[in-house]
């Protein structure tokens, strides 16, 4: 599956998840425009600085689509608020996001200063890196415009009517009481953690110790690039110096023998690269293509990729 895909049901995803807190299609509407746009407009962004559609760019963008909504919901909802208030929608609107922009500001910065320094990591991490961290500061960037200039118009326009209700429905209603279970949880946390401060406070000291420790430990280890099951696997047979192609040959036969014996194994690609040493000849059987390159005696490396 590729990032295009992800990025799709990244983008329906969010969707469904906003439909469901939000409670109301127009107010999805207003705040899932800036997911598109912005994504659109960091293209122009991608086009000036030289970059390409890749894994990377590709997989900055998937992992962006919900933070692109954050400051698009933070002034919706305080827009509702001053239209709860009795303001029409235009001055809400205003209001609203004038009231609100500080704050959308900082939360937009506080991603911008977390994913800005990866494009300026050096060596070959940071070759890999440039374009996801940039593809990502580029689109929070346009999320942030988005949400002072479309957001703001959508939600004064579809909302001219006034704030739609959403108690008729089953599902909204079961949102609505999730939603004050929740508010009365975080209350009582709150209660519990200012008249509890020393506990609080001892709690997070000792699993702030506790989680560090797990990386001199050795519980939690570290590695240049994550493992992953890709279906497939390498095989490397080193022969001595001194050893003819026809030797070799037999060494590959006797490995593509043994791997004809597994079932798990559909396909299989066998090479002996050799100094070449007067022309190449590629020998094809019926379910592995064997490239040969003829040379002088050197330490011959085989290497079989299997396709399990």
């Amino acid at each position: 599956m590729n990032r295009n895909t992800h990025l799709i049901e990244g983008l329906f995803t969010t969707g469904i998840v906003l439909f469901l807190f939000l409670r109301g299609w127009r107010s999805t509407g207003a705040v899932i425009i800036a997911i598109p746009t912005s994504i659109i407009a960091t293209f122009f962004a991608m086009y000036l600085f030289g970059f390409t559609f890749n894994m990377m760019s590709l997989m900055g963008m998937a992992l962006c689509v919900g933070i692109l909504v954050d400051d698009s919901i933070v002034v919706l909802e305080n827009i509702h608020r001053h239209m709860q208030l009795g303001k029409d929608s235009f001055t809400a609107a205003e209001e609203g996001r004038n009231e609100i922009g500080m704050a959308a500001t900082v939360i937009t910065l506080c991603d911008v200063v977390v994913f800005l320094p990866i494009a300026f990591m050096t060596g070959m991490t940071g070759q890999f890196f440039r374009q996801f961290g940039l593809t990502i500061v580029f689109a929070t960037l346009f999320s942030l415009l988005v949400s002072f200039t479309l957001t703001p118009m959508m939600t004064a326009r579809i909302f001219k009517k006034g704030l739609e209700s959403s108690s008729s429905s089953r599902v909204f209603r079961f949102m609505d009481s999730l939603e004050e279970r929740m508010a009365d949880a975080y209350e009582n946390a709150l209660v519990w953690a200012f008249t509890h401060t020393k506990k609080l406070l001892a709690v997070i000291t000792i699993t702030f110790f506790v989680t560090v420790s797990f990386i001199p430990l050795g519980i939690v280890g570290s590695e240049y690039m994550p493992q992953s099951d890709e279906g497939s696997f390498q095989v490397s047979v080193e022969l001595p110096v001194g050893q003819t192609i026809e030797q070799t040959n037999q060494v590959v036969r006797a490995v593509e023998e043994y791997l004809e014996t597994l079932p798990e194994v559909t396909n299989y690609l066998s090479s002996l690269p050799v100094a070449i040493w007067g022309g190449f000849s590629s020998n094809w059987s019926a379910k592995m293509k064997e490239s040969v390159q003829f040379g002088k005696s050197v330490p011959i490396s085989v290497n079989i990729r299997l396709k399990i």
